[in-house]
Order: C-alpha cells, then structure tokens, then sequence
C-alpha cells in the first residue's frame, strides 16, 4: 500500500559506542507535528517512530526484514540503527522513518504543496526502562521537509542507505546511567521546558534526594524553597556521564617511573620547566586546560540558573493551585443582564461578589465551595518568565492583577510554545490538577483565565460585607458551578452559558443576591409570597420586572421584617420606595402609579418633587432652635447632632452627614451675607 513518509537521521553529539546509542533509543518515541498558519499554536500530529528491531546475530545472518503494517500503512519498528557493509557491525547513527497518518493530509492545503510539511520534533520515553534517554539541547525545526510517497519497503537498507535533510541531534552518554536518572537543559531558543517534562524530572530527583514533606510535586506537603529549587536543577543539568569535564592534557606524576614526560604539575610548578620555547608550549597547555574548565562550569551554571527558574516557578504553581483550593475565599464574576430588563442607566453587567461560608462566631469566612481550583500547569504557563527573586506573594499578586488581556496573551504564547498539552480540534488545552489533596479538576485554559480573573478580590480590598456566602442558597450554587463548568472562552459567555440561563430561577436568584447580599430571608420570601398582577408567583427575572412599587409595599406591609435593615429612613412607604430605587439602579422596574403628592409652600428653599424624604429637609423641619442669624459654636454643633440622632433613630451615620451639612449652609449663609453687605456699603446712586 502506497504511503507517504519521510526520514530522520538520528546522530550523536558526540563520538559514542553503538551500544550506548543503541540502549539510548531503545525505550524512546519521536513524534513530529506540522506546523501550519492555520494551526499555529496547535500543531497537529503527523506521526511517529519507536521500536528498533533485532540485529544480526552472527555476521553471516541476513539483515532481519521490517513488519510492514497495512491498514493504516506503517512499521512496527521504524528506528533503524544502521549496519556497517559486510559484517553488519552496528554504527552510532540511525534513521527514524515516520509515516504520516493519511488523516493529518487528507484535502488540507500546505505551502507550496500538501505535502510540504513544516516540522517539530519531539521525544517521549516509551516505556520506565533503565536505558538513558538521548537528550535534546536543540530544538528540531524544518521546513518544507522532503517526503516520499510509495509502498512502504520491508528492507532496512532501503531507508537507511537514503538520502534525507532532516538531521536529529541528541546527547547520549558512553555508558547507561543508573535506573532513574535524569537529564534536562534548558532549551537554547529560550523557550520553557513543558509542565509536564519538568514535572517529572523535579520527580526522579526528589524520589531519591528531598527534604521531609516534599516527596514529589503531587504530594508535596512543604513547598521547596529557592535553594532547593536551584539544588535540583544543577542535579539536572550536571551529569559527568553524559558531559564529561575537559581531560587534563598531560598524566600526573609517577614516582616508580623514571625521567617521565611533560607531567601535569609541570604546568603549575615555578621552574619546572628550563627551556624558554617549551615553557611558552606548556603555558598554552596550561591556559587552554584552564579555559575549558570555565568554560564548562560557566555553561552549566548558566544552564542551571536558568532552569532553577523553572523549577521554582513550577513549585509556586503548584502551590497557587492549593492557595485556590484551600485558601480562596472571596470570588466577583459578572452577571450580565437581559436587555430588556437593564434599566438605561444601569451597569451592563454588576457584579456578583461570593465568599465562602462565615463562622458566625470567629466571623472568618471558609473557603469558597465549589472551589475556583486552577490547577497548576496553568499558573506555571502564565508565569514562566518570572524570576526566582520572585517570591511566591509577589506572583500571585503580580498573576492576579494583570488584565485579561494580558494573561490570554502570555496563555496563547505557553500553547505555542509547547509548555502546555496539545489543544484539541476545538483549541482547548485540558490540563488537571496536580496536588493528590486538591480535587480532581480537568478544565480549560479559557476557565483557568477566568476563575484568576474571578479570584482578583484576594489581593484587592473587597468587602465581605458586601459579598454573598456560596454555601447559603442552593440555586446560587447551582449556577456558579456550572458557570464554572463552561469550557469555551469568555467572548461565547454571553451566548452560549447566560443567555440560556435568563429565563431560570437560578437568574433570579443571582440578581437578587446582588440586590440584597445574603438576606436568604427576603429571596425566599419573594419567591413564596410576592405575586405577580395575574397573583402568580415570581420565578424568573421577567416575573420580577412586572412588581409595581404598590405590590412591594404590599409585600412589605405583610412582611415588614423582611426589609433589609439599611432602609431606616421615614416610614414603610419611604422605606420601601428606596428600596425599589436601589433595585432601579440594575433592573429596569415598572414606574410608580401613586398620584404624586403636593406640597405647601415651605421657608426652606427646595426643588420640585418628593423633597419630604430629604434628610435634611426632615431635620430642620423638626429642628426649630436652629438659627442662620446665631454663631454656630460648638454647643450649636452637638445640638444638632444630638437632635438628628434622635430624629434617625441612632444612626451615627446619618447624624454625622446632618451635623456636618448644617454647618457648611450656616458658612455658606455667612459668607453670602457678608458680601451683600458689602455691596451695600460701596453703593453709590447715579
């Protein structure tokens, strides 16, 4: 069957025995993706090549034939390490065949051709042998790569004797390194290492080498600090194995040998050496031996400085993830209105404040339940380019403030670049919760924006006060778990999550929350008694729309404990009117059918309307002894604030507004008055 593939050929780094090459690439799989403007970001998988099938045994065996798979066309084992001609002794270079999927071509248009692939590599481990994995410093990327189609040959000769333009270089250590080693470098493009990678190379040094109560990230109980964090990653990038220290150029000294050659202490020995031009041979030996030697510690330490980096930050992702789990407790996510129940003036979409559960005896709130986990690949994503001087309050506080904007953009960068899993068809990257102590969560990077953007109270100054207990109404709680559970981005919220949900009882509660935060008290009396003008009972926000100010003073009148508590001013028809203004300012409400009141002529200057319910109208209506023509001292101030706290039924707050704007008219008054006179005394008749 006719095929289309192409040819990688795999070369060390460096000279290196066959059989180590051969042990490096037994336990490995090389994935290629394509690379397209259309999926830019969500590269799509083209296929692969693992499995090395068998030598020869003895030099006059032939070379064992390949098992050609039929439907889909493949190998079953398509790295091929290559053969020397004639006695078949294997070679430290080999030739990865991968056979693209007939699906990932299909009818898709490639530049120039469809079959013009642009190409990334990777390298995944197979199976949990001990054998080493080769290492990729570089990263592989080609472009309009040559393929070739035709029926898949069964002869390995026939791939590996092929010419190809596509070059895989890896690190392969001389010998097998120990069960459970790890080699990991920064990559030299400057991009991150994926959560998952580094995640389990933090996880092979801490399963042999980790402080009390931080075994591996998934059951971290103490989060590791700084020098921790830069003490695994010299353990990663170090390994004397794979990367040898530059030799010295001469032996040391050996006193059972006589008038033995150029030693290495003659390098370092004060006259050791007479002769003018081999002293100046052995000075260059010298400082050639030196140079390398920093030259080496300067590249790994700069590749570990730059790797602890990482590392740091993926265990304060890690620990955000449990800070969103355990500690979250204040949360704002926007409730959008119906377009016909906006009033003009209202704000497009209030805010919703949640806070978890309030003890009502140490009134300190519980976290919020359900929890708005974002696990922690995704803070890892976000935060990547952070410093490890970073600590772990600055990053979150940094995270948790920037603007969606700007996480959106550092969160398509991070998919890009490979540091999360590969989106889907719909261009959702999953990832999961990491810590075994946080709930299982598996959710997309549009919620992972969304529950930081909802979390910003934590490193803002909102008020519990102002904000509703989640645990308190079972409808509420309904709705934020499935606004949690959305997993398509923010711009289809309106559409495809709100606009479902206005007609629900769910709605209605969520707008009266934001009316009267926690009083669970008056939206269950609202939804028991309050009737509509056909005596129906209110359901959903429509239902709400059609209450006239009668019928809530009517509901008022039979519930009078059901007012909130902040209403205090006048009587129960004042009351209830601010009551129905406060929900104006959101909801388009019916206007009032009460015949508007008239007014007598009063002495105080006021404008047209209801001016009776003016606390300060109230006050000097009540409030005779107050005079502009008197001094205002400081026994007219207490007066005056004595009386308005008798007059507002104790409320400090109230007294203190009346106290204060009496006090500015009487200026006011005062200053007016002295300016008239003035224009009195300069009047000269004509």
């Amino acid at each position: 069957m006719t095929a289309t593939y192409f040819l990688v050929r795999i070369i060390p780094s460096k000279p290196v025995g066959p059989g180590a090459f051969r042990d490096a690439l037994s336990n490995i799989t090389i994935t290629a993706f394509d690379k397209t403007v259309r999926t830019a970001g969500t590269d799509r998988t083209l296929g692969s090549a693992k499995g090395l099938p068998r030598l020869p045994i003895t030099p006059n065996e032939p070379i064992p034939g390949l098992d050609v798979l039929p439907n889909p066309p493949g190998l079953d084992n398509s790295i091929l390490q290559h053969l020397r001609p004639g006695n078949f002794a294997p070679l430290s270079v080999a030739t990865a065949v991968v056979v693209v999927r007939p699906s990932a071509i299909g009818d898709t248009l490639e530049y120039p051709t469809p079959t013009s692939f642009d190409i990334r590599l990777e390298i995944s481990l197979t199976s949990g042998t001990g054998n080493p994995r080769p290492v990729v410093r570089n990263p592989v990327a080609d472009f309009n790569i040559k393929t070739i189609t035709a029926p898949l040959s069964g002869i390995q000769n026939d791939y590996t004797s092929a010419n190809t333009d596509i070059y895989l270089t890896v690190d392969v250590p001389d010998a097998a390194l120990p069960s459970g080693t790890t080699v990991l470098f920064p990559s030299r493009d400057g991009k991150p290492p994926s959560f998952a990678v580094l995640r389990e190379a933090i996880n092979d040094v801490l399963l042999k080498d980790h402080p009390d109560g931080a075994g591996s990230i998934e059951a971290m109980e103490r989060f590791l600090t700084t020098a921790e964090c830069q003490q695994i990653a010299s353990e990663l990038v170090n390994n004397r194995t794979l990367d040898p220290l530059p030799a010295a150029p001469y032996p040391t000294s050996n006193t059972s040998v006589n008038n033995p050659p150029v030693l290495f202490e003659d390098l370092f020995t004060l006259g050791a050496i007479r002769d003018a031009d081999e002293k100046k041979l052995r000075e260059l030996d010298r400082q050639r031996f030196e140079s390398e030697r920093t030259a080496y510690y300067a590249l790994r330490g700069a590749d570990a400085l730059q790797l602890a980096n990482y590392v740091f930050t993926l265990v304060t992702a890690v620990q955000a993830e449990k800070y969103t789990a355990e500690q979250g407790r204040l949360a704002t996510i926007d409730v959008p209105l119906k377009r016909d129940a906006s009033h003009p003036s209202a704000k497009a979409a209030p805010k919703l404040s949640l806070i978890g559960s309030v003890d009502p005896t140490s009134a300190e709130a519980q976290a919020l339940n359900p929890p708005f986990i974002v696990p922690a690949a995704f803070v890892y994503a976000l935060t990547t380019s952070y410093a490890i001087t970073q600590s772990f309050e600055t990053r979150l506080q940094v995270l948790l403030t920037s603007s969606d904007d700007n996480l959106n953009g550092l969160m398509g960068q991070a998919i890009d670049a490979g540091v999360l899993h590969a989106p889907d068809q719909n261009g959702f990257a999953f990832e999961q919760s990491t810590l075994a102590a946080t709930p299982a969560t598996n959710i997309t990077q549009h919620q992972a924006i969304r529950r930081l953007v909802a979390l910003r109270p934590f490193v803002e100054t909102t008020s519990p006060d102002s904000s509703v207990e989640l645990g308190g109404n079972a409808h509420l709680g309904e709705l934020v778990t499935q606004w949690l559970g959305f997993e398509g981005p923010s711009t289809a919220l309106l559409e495809d999550f709100w606009r479902p949900v206005f007609p629900s009882l769910r709605y209605l509660v969520a707008i009266l929350e934001i009316v009267a935060p926690n009083r669970e008290d008056l939206i269950d009396g609202i939804l028991e008694h309050l009737g509509k003008p056909d005596g129906a009972r209110v359901a959903n926000i429509d239902d709400l729309l059609l209450i006239s100010e009668q019928a809530w003073l009517a509901f008022f009148t039979a519930h009078g404990n059901l007012l909130p508590p902040r209403y205090v001013l006048g009587n129960l028809a004042d009351r209830v009117h601010s009551f129905v203004v406060d929900m104006t300012k959101i909801l388009f409400m019916p206007a009032s059918t009460q015949s508007v009141e008239t007014h007598t002529p009063s002495s105080i200057p006021h404008l047209n309307g209801a001016f009776d319910r003016d606390v300060l109208v109230q006050f000097f209506a009540s409030f005779t002894a107050f005079s502009f023509s008197n001094p205002f001292d400081s026994a007219m101030r207490e007066q005056v604030h004595a009386a308005a706290l008798s007059l507002f039924q104790n409320s400090a707050e109230i007294a203190g507004f009346v106290t204060s704007a009496v006090e500015e008219l009487w200026t006011l008054y005062r200053v007016t008055e002295l300016e008239n006179r003035k224009c009195r005394d300069n009047y000269v008749p004509t």
